[in-house]
């Protein structure tokens, strides 16, 4: 051993603790060389000013051992308490109590280390990260990136790069810009501490795969390294899920809503966290074909976080491709700061409006369709889109009925009906997948509406 302290567990350059009311406790083990009764110290700084945060604490003889040379070393352990902040640096060293101890046999040290707030990501190509093209998407120090070779680095892109993979199972060629390092940007300023990723998605895979009652190889390969990278603890912040193309046919989508219920459920479970919050993110269009099976599936995202306490959603349907199914790199970057203002606004209850406006009722009188949104700060904009163009579709038991005028009034958008619907009825929003509709917006917010699927009508005098 050529150092004379090492640290041998919990503990690498670059990594972020997950806080937990506003500290975390770290549990280090380590050897040292064998100096008399000397035993090991730690000590933890500010990286800014080398300011103390936990000052010299004597670590605990736990046994002996020898190094591959057959040098014998002792082994310890000691436990240190750090505040929500950083980014920090762990000192290491021998004292043998003959002078000061800041001229004592110095060892190993630990940089750039955080205590903030851990999200694990999830899903497949667009949360992989499948965007091309130049885009300003920096990487910043302290914000972190747990990589598929569970090594601790600053986060930068690629996220999903599959270079000394430890779960193989998730590798892929190549992969790009994700919406995860402007999310992380933002969480950090606005909370005021680290962030953190660990990277688990793999592009294409359908929910069956993160779903253990169905397959879940995916699944559970995230558990294991989860439980390896937080040294079994499995506490973290929050789940980033971008996924849905994969069940977009007649076999998988109506099953899609409740695959990803159970699959919250055993998040919640394994990552010991009742009220773990899941960030989603509907799906946006897609270029090679009508499909109805589209809609479905952002119907049930967008129920999902309607039904189910502390799963978010935001939209993507008004944004870039880079093809005809992934995102584009500035796409990503606004994907992800709508991620970060829907979990400021909804989880960590901050003033910031992150909430998309949503369909609440569809209110029939005569030939004018009214519907109504929550969420709307300000006003919908229908922007001037022609009728014809809106992207709302009116189905009753005769079928489809033509739109001849489209307006807005605050939280509500008016549509004329070319004929009095008769029965029962129900209208949508983006019905089909590769229609370039342009949504509504909240000119309070800048979001558009989530799409909506088959919501029904409720006829009035």
């Amino acid at each position: 051993m050529i150092t004379n302290v090492k640290i041998t567990k919990g503990a690498s350059n670059w990594r972020i603790y997950q806080q937990r009311n506003g500290k975390a406790t770290i549990d280090l083990e380590g050897v040292s060389i064998i100096s008399g009764d000397a035993p090991a110290w730690v000590r933890v700084v500010t990286e800014y000013d080398k300011s103390t945060v936990v000052d010299w604490t004597k670590a605990e003889y736990i046994g002996k051992t020898e190094d591959d040379d057959g040098t014998p070393l002792n082994k310890f352990k000691v436990s240190l308490t750090l505040p929500a902040g950083g980014l920090y640096r762990i000192d290491t060293a021998v004292w043998e109590n003959l002078t000061r101890i800041e001229w004592s046999y110095v060892g190993e040290k630990i940089y750039h280390i955080g205590v903030g707030d851990v999200f694990v990501i999830t899903g497949q190509s667009n949360s992989a990260g499948y965007g091309r093209g130049p885009a300003v998407d920096p990487p910043e120090f302290g914000v972190h990136l747990c990589k598929n070779s569970e090594v601790w680095t600053v986060a930068a892109h690629p996220f999903n790069d599959a270079e000394d993979t430890k779960h193989p199972i998730n590798r892929e060629p190549a992969c790009d810009n994700s919406p995860y390092l402007a999310f992380g940007r933002l969480m950090k300023k606005a909370l005021g501490y680290p962030i953190g990723f660990i990277q688990e998605s793999l592009g294409g895979s359908p929910i069956s795969r993160w779903n253990t009652a169905v397959n879940g190889d995916l699944y559970k390969s995230m558990i294991e390294s989860v439980k390896r990278i937080t040294d079994g603890d499995m506490q973290v912040a929050g789940i980033l899920w971008y996924q849905g193309c994969s069940d977009a046919d007649v076999n998988n989508d109506k099953l899609y809503y409740d695959r990803f219920e159970q699959m919250v459920s055993d998040m919640r479970r394994d990552f010991r966290s009742p009220d773990l919050p899941v960030y989603t993110v509907q799906l946006n269009k897609v270029l090679n074909g009508e499909n109805l099976s589209w809609a479905i599936i952002r119907e049930a995202q967008r129920m999902a976080a309607r039904n189910i306490q502390n799963v978010f959603v935001v939209p993507a349907f008004d944004l870039s491709l880079n093809d005809a199914i992934h995102n584009s790199s500035p796409s990503n970057i606004v994907i992800g700061e709508r991620l970060a203002r829907a979990a400021l606004e909804g989880y960590y209850k901050k003033p910031i409006i992150g909430f998309a406006p949503d369909i609440s009722s569809a209110v029939c009188r005569g030939d004018i369709l009214t519907l109504s949104f929550d969420n709307v700060r300000h006003y919908l904009s229908t922007l001037d889109v022609p009728a014809a163009d809106c992207g709302f579709v009116v189905e009753d038991e005769k079928g489809a009925i033509a739109l001849t005028y489209y307006s807005s009034e605050e939280n509500r958008i008016i549509l004329k009906l070319e004929r009095i619907p008769e029965g029962k009825a129900c209208v949508s929003f983006a019905k089909t997948s590769c229609r370039c509709f342009i949504p509504p917006v909240d000119l309070g917010s800048g979001l558009p509406i989530l799409t909506f699927d088959n919501m029904e009508i409720e006829y009035v005098q």
